[in-house]
């Protein structure tokens, strides 16, 4: 009963948010071709679209077969820590073929390429130099972002260093980019998850681990990342 409500308010808000004729197919998100490389928090959403959509296909693969139909497939950049390494691993993925097969293809981090020593600036010119040759060799191809998640109010410093890459993304691709971070330190009533210094971090209620997504957090981010799919995929019909 829990989940038919969950989808029906879902569904609701999709109706809402989307009037346009993007959303007169209500299996529109089946038709589209996605490619997402992530980490374990990028499960966590995978699992709450499947519960919003359980006729999707997702597959776990980064071979360009995997989307000779329409589906979601997704693949683990593996290397945390390592964020160099994980933009170095989804531009190769792309240029050995997925790049000509997807619509919609993403690049996650995980809150763990983040901490104190964090040189974001850097890492943030070697993500915007990606996306801009992956775009020219794939003018097809609709590229998305995705902020960085966020860890609880201890984090201090970590949280500084993934808000610090998160308002570049926001400033560079303006409606381009999924605001994971946004949602996951909004709580219920609307108000800010903040640490002490005041940047945004993730709603206890919304993990059991400090990290990764419960149920609750589920289904906060589902509400958000299926209309945003649907608004983008739209413009690739």
């Amino acid at each position: 009963m829990k989940a038919f409500l969950f989808f029906s308010w879902t569904w609701a808000l999709l109706c809402f948010v989307l009037p346009s004729a993007s959303f007169a197919e209500p299996n529109a998100l089946l038709k589209m071709k996605i490619f997402f490389g992530h980490n374990s928090v990028g499960d966590d959403m995978l699992n709450g679209l499947k519960t919003a959509q359980p006729q999707l296909r997702i597959v776990r693969s980064n071979e360009a077969s995997a989307l000779g139909q329409p589906g979601f497939a997704h693949f683990s950049t593996d290397n945390n820590g390592q964020p160099l390494k994980k933009i170095e691993v989804f531009e190769r993925w792309l240029n050995a073929g997925m790049g000509k097969t997807t619509n919609l293809a993403f690049n996650k981090f995980c809150y763990m390429d983040f901490n104190a020593q964090s040189h974001v600036p850097a890492l943030f010119k070697a993500y915007k130099e990606s996306i801009s040759r992956l775009e020219m060799a794939f003018p097809s191809l609709q590229l998305l972002h995705i902020t960085i998640p966020l860890k609880g109010t201890w984090d201090i410093h970590g949280n500084q260093k993934r808000e610090q890459f998160n308002k570049l993304l926001r400033q560079t691709y303006g409606d381009k980019v999924f605001d994971l971070a946004k949602i996951q330190s909004t709580r219920l009533n609307g108000s800010v998850e903040r640490t002490q210094k005041g940047d945004p971090a993730l709603v206890k209620a919304y993990s059991d681990d400090d990290g990764h997504l419960n149920h609750l957090g589920k289904e906060r981010v589902t509400e958000a990342f299926l209309p945003f799919l649907l608004q983008h995929g739209a413009s690739t019909q």
